[in-house]
């Protein structure tokens, strides 16, 4: 008798914690939530163009691995943004040409040109 009593008090000890203790909200993003989605999409769209800017900035440093790497990154977030898809382009653009550039060397003379008449 004891012992059915123990477990049928442990089993609604049990069961009385879970339901007090239970989360009320479901797991995952609710759709319910329409002002977070906005306040979301907009701080995605700030991080997006803070992004453009400092590629920007790498772009015109000469850096072009860096912007292309940080443009990519904006993409991912944002793959809309045709802030983002210009500088992509124009990065793209700009290594392709350093590729097919291809390095002169300049010639320097090893002796000295003689004066003229000796």
């Amino acid at each position: 008798m004891n012992s059915k009593l123990i477990a049928a008090f442990s089993i609604f000890t049990f069961l009385w914690t879970s339901s007090v203790y239970s989360d009320p909200k479901p797991l995952g993003r609710s759709s319910d939530n329409k002002g977070t989605q906005e306040e979301r999409a907009k701080g995605d769209s700030d991080l997006v163009h803070r992004l453009v800017q400092i590629a920007r900035e790498r772009y015109k440093a000469g850096n072009l691995k860096a912007a292309d790497k940080i443009l990519q990154a904006a993409l991912e977030v944002e793959p809309r943004n045709n802030e983002a898809w210009y500088y992509s382009d124009l990065v793209e653009k700009a290594i392709r040409a350093n590729k097919s550039r291809k390095d002169v060397r300049l010639w320097y003379p090893t002796v000295p040109p003689r004066p003229a008449g000796q």
